[in-house]
């Protein structure tokens, strides 16, 4: 099996989209390592999906795993990420050439 890759590009955008049709999401996750740490674990719920992610490398190429866990697991683990949390809407839709974006 071939190690899973992330690829991050980040755009600055000179005006936001029209997201109207877009799909909002609630997003909260939270570091469990620290900024200095060489490997990055954190959890992510995005509605009522509950992911554990641990990324390492450097760059924009990093290689990412995800596991689902369950709520209950995610509640357990939440409070060892006190101070390191974001809070956020991601708007996910598609653009007039067919490309998808997330906001």
């Amino acid at each position: 099996m071939a190690t899973p890759l992330e690829i991050e590009r980040k755009f600055l955008v000179p005006a936001l989209p029209d997201l109207s049709a877009a799909r909002p999401s609630a997003l909260r996750q939270g570091y469990v390592t620290q900024l200095q740490d060489s490997v990055e674990v954190r959890l992510r719920q995005s509605d009522d999906t509950h992911v554990l992610c641990l990324k390492s490398g450097e760059g924009i190429v990093r290689t990412e795993r995800e596991i689902t866990i369950e709520a209950a697991q995610f509640d357990l683990l939440w409070p060892q990420t006190e101070g390191r949390r974001i809070e956020k809407t991601r708007w996910t839709g598609r653009l007039d050439d067919g490309h998808t974006f997330e906001l």
